[in-house]
C-alpha cells in the first residue's frame, strides 16, 4: 500500500534506492502513524521492599499521625480530668472535715482524714490523723481567697495585716491583748 502510494504521488528516481527508502519511511511514521521499527517491549523490574515500604510511606503517615495525636489528646483529657476530680474529692473531704464531729458523720470523717492522707505528697501521721477525726478542722483564710479583705495597720507601728473572708477586721494578737 504504502509503495503504491509512494509510486503515484512521489516522483524518485528508481535508481536511487537510499533515498526511497527515506521517502517510504518518512511516510510510514509521519503520515501513517507506523514505525519503522519493532516496538521495544517494556521491561517492568521487581521492585523491592524498600521501594514499595517508601510509596507506602505517605500513606501510612496519613493514617497514623492524626491517630496518634487523637490518642495523645484522648490521654491528656483523661489526665487533666482524673486531676480535676481529685480536686473536687479533696474540697469535698475538707468541707466534711471543717463541720463538728458528730457520732453520724464518723464513717464521712474517716474517709475524708483517708482522702487527704492519700493524696498528700507528705502522709499524715497517727496523731493528726486522730485529730482531724475527732475535732474540727480550723478555717484557714488566705488573702488570694475570693471575697478576702485585707486589714490591719502598718508594720512600722507594729500591727499585721489579716485577711477575712466577712470584710470585719481582724485585730492583731497584740492589739487584743491590750484591750
Amino acid at each position: 500500500m504504502v509503495n503504491s502510494f509512494f509510486n503515484q504521488f512521489v516522483h524518485v528516481p528508481a535508481n536511487n534506492p537510499v533515498h526511497r527508502t527515506f521517502v517510504v519511511g518518512f511516510i510510514r511514521t509521519h503520515l501513517l502513524g507506523a514505525t519503522m521499527t519493532a516496538p521495544v517491549p517494556k521491561v517492568t523490574a521487581k521492585k523491592d521492599v524498600w521501594e514499595i515500604l517508601q510509596s507506602l510511606a505517605p500513606i501510612i503517615a496519613s493514617i497514623a499521625v492524626p491517630l496518634a495525636i487523637a490518642w495523645v489528646g484522648g490521654a491528656y483529657n483523661a489526665t487533666i480530668k482524673d486531676s480535676e476530680n481529685r480536686v473536687r474529692y479533696i474540697e469535698l473531704a475538707i468541707a466534711q472535715l471543717r463541720s463538728p464531729p458528730t457520732p453520724e458523720t464518723a464513717a464521712l470523717r474517716e474517709w475524708a482524714t483517708e482522702l487527704l492522707d492519700s493524696q498528700s505528697p507528705v502522709k499524715l501521721s497517727s496523731a493528726a490523723k486522730a485529730q482531724l477525726k475527732s475535732s474540727a478542722l480550723p478555717l484557714v483564710v488566705s488573702a488570694s481567697a475570693p471575697g478576702a479583705v485585707l486589714t490591719g495597720t502598718s508594720m512600722l507601728t507594729g500591727g499585721g495585716a489579716s485577711a477575712t473572708n466577712d470584710g470585719k477586721p481582724r485585730l492583731p494578737s497584740s492589739a487584743s491583748q491590750s484591750q
